[in-house]
């Protein structure tokens, strides 16, 4: 898994374990990410890699609102700036990629797809 998806990844997983603790005391949720470009691609719901993570976070989010009067927020946290959650994040997040050999997922984002090609490309 690369970190682009598992950055996704951790955002779907968020608004899940959001949904799951909900209660209708629950004003807003917050979630943090110290990753752009993941919070730039859940603006856009287009074809492109994060897709499936994509519009499981649409989905999420959709059945938060559905049931709750909550606000959502997205924000940007800088990474690397020894923001002890943040940091501590990190380090489970690079685990789990160190760890994850074979993505056990249904389905392939097309970054991990081109990247395969290209590696293919290059080994002929």
């Amino acid at each position: 898994m690369k970190v682009f998806d598992a950055e996704l990844f951790a955002i779907e997983k968020a608004f899940k374990l959001a949904l799951d603790q909900m209660s209708f005391y629950i004003k807003a949720i917050w979630v943090f990410s110290d990753s752009q470009a993941a919070i730039q691609r859940i603006q856009k719901s287009d074809v492109n890699a994060g897709q499936n993570h994509v519009l499981a976070i649409e989905n999420w989010t959709a059945k938060i609102k559905a049931k709750y009067q909550v606000s959502i927020h997205l924000n940007w946290v800088p990474g690397h700036m020894n923001i002890k959650d943040n940091e501590l994040a990190d380090q489970i997040a690079k685990k789990e990629t160190e760890l994850q050999k074979i993505s056990t997922e249904k389905y392939v984002s097309f970054s991990f797809i081109k990247r395969k090609i290209k590696e293919s490309a290059l080994i002929k």
